[in-house]
C-alpha cells in the first residue's frame, strides 16, 4: 500500500513536472512540444514573426502617391501664396511656441488631433482656428524632420483629399537653409 502511494506519488511529480517543463518550453520558445500535440505538424506552432525591419520614409522617397515640395518650391509658395493651396504644420502647438513655423503655415497638430480632418468644416474651424481646406484644394504637410507629415497625408487620402503635398525636408530643412520664420 505505502509502495502504491509512492507510485501515485511519483506519477503526479512526474505529471506535473512534465507539463510544467512543457509551459516553460512554450513560454520561452513560442512553440509547443510536439508530445503536446502530435496530431498538429510543428510548424504550425511557430509564431508567426514579420523579420521585415519596419523602415521610416526618407527624404528621398518616391514611393509616395503624394507631390514632394523642395525648400525652394515650399520658399516660392510663401513669397506667392495661393488661396488653394494650404500649407499646414502638424508638429504640437509647443513645438512651434519654441521654433516658430514657415510663413502662412497653418497649425494642425496630427499626435493629438489624428482625427481632425474627419470632422465636419464648423468644428475644424472651432478646434483650429482656420477654415477645413476644401476636398478640391490642395493641402502641403510638413512637421519637424517628414515623418509626421507622412502620417498626415495618408489621413488625408484616407479623409478624401486626392491634391496632397509633402515637405518631407520639413521643419529641420527649413530651419537649417535660412527659411524665413513666422512667429516664435
Amino acid at each position: 500500500m505505502a509502495s502504491h502511494r509512492v507510485l501515485l506519488s511519483l506519477s503526479t511529480v512526474s505529471a506535473r513536472h512534465c507539463v510544467s517543463r512543457s509551459l516553460v518550453e512554450v513560454s520561452c520558445t513560442g512553440r509547443r512540444p510536439p508530445s503536446l500535440s502530435p496530431s498538429i505538424p510543428r510548424q504550425s506552432h511557430q509564431p508567426y514573426l514579420n523579420h521585415s525591419r519596419f523602415q521610416s520614409s526618407t527624404a528621398n522617397s518616391n514611393d509616395s502617391p503624394n507631390k514632394v515640395y523642395s525648400f525652394e518650391d515650399i520658399k516660392s509658395l510663401t513669397a506667392s501664396p495661393s488661396a488653394d493651396r494650404i500649407l499646414i504644420d502638424v508638429r504640437e502647438p509647443p513645438e512651434l511656441q519654441a521654433s516658430g513655423r514657415i510663413p502662412g503655415a497653418e497649425n494642425l497638430p496630427i499626435t493629438s488631433s489624428p482625427d481632425g480632418l474627419f470632422l465636419p468644416a464648423e468644428d475644424f474651424e472651432d478646434k483650429f482656428g482656420f477654415p477645413k481646406p476644401k476636398a478640391s484644394d490642395e493641402i502641403i504637410f510638413y512637421c519637424k524632420a517628414g515623418v509626421r507629415s507622412r502620417s498626415a497625408a495618408g489621413i488625408a487620402r484616407m479623409a478624401g483629399w486626392d491634391k496632397i503635398g509633402e515637405y518631407p525636408g520639413s521643419w529641420k530643412e527649413w530651419e537649417e537653409k535660412g527659411g524665413k520664420i513666422e512667429g516664435s
